[in-house]
C-alpha cells in the first residue's frame, strides 16, 4: 500500500529507500584547483593551461558529464571552447566570444553537459583563440576551478 499524506512538516526528519526512477542522479564529481596564471596571444585553438585539464572515467556509456570552469580572465577579444581529448566541443559557433575594451578583469563561469559516450578516462580542457589583443586568466584571482559531474542515466 501506497501512504498519502494530506501534508507533511519540513522540519521532520524522513528515511528513503529503494530509488526514483526516471531522475538522474550525481555520481563521481572531480574537481581541479589552480592557481597558475598567464596570457594567450595566438590566433588558433591554443590551450589555456595544462593545470586545468580536469579527467574522469565515466561508470557506464550512458553517462552524461556535466562540466564547469570557474576562472578570473581579461578578455580583450577572443573566442573560449572546452575540448574533450583532442575534439573541440563547442564547434558551429558555439564557442563563447568574450570582449572588453579595457582592462577589467572578471570572473567567468561557463557549463557544458556534454555526452562522451565511453567508459574509458576522459580529458577536458580549455582553449582560446584571439581576434586581437592577449587573453589572461587567473591574474589577480586566487584560484580557478574545473569541476566535472558524472550524471548517470
Amino acid at each position: 500500500d501506497k501512504i498519502q499524506a494530506e501534508s507533511i512538516n519540513l522540519a521532520d526528519t524522513f528515511a528513503f529507500t529503494g530509488s526514483v526512477s526516471g531522475a538522474g542522479k550525481i555520481g563521481q564529481v572531480i574537481q581541479t584547483q589552480t592557481t597558475s596564471y598567464g596570457s594567450v596571444t595566438a590566433t588558433s585553438w591554443t590551450k589555456i593551461h595544462t593545470d586545468f585539464d580536469t579527467s574522469i572515467t565515466p561508470s557506464a556509456s550512458s553517462s552524461k558529464i556535466l562540466v564547469s570552469i570557474t576562472a578570473g580572465i581579461y578578455p580583450n577579444n577572443g573566442h573560449l571552447t572546452l575540448y574533450r581529448g583532442g575534439s573541440n566541443l563547442l564547434t558551429d559557433k558555439g564557442y563563447v566570444r568574450m570582449y572588453t575594451n579595457n582592462d577589467t578583469g572578471v570572473t567567468s563561469s561557463y557549463s557544458f553537459l556534454d555526452s562522451p559516450n565511453t567508459t574509458s578516462a576522459t580529458t577536458y580542457s580549455w582553449y582560446v583563440k584571439m581576434i586581437s589583443g592577449t587573453f589572461y586568466y587567473n591574474n589577480d584571482v586566487t584560484t580557478g576551478t574545473m569541476t566535472l559531474m558524472e550524471v548517470l542515466a
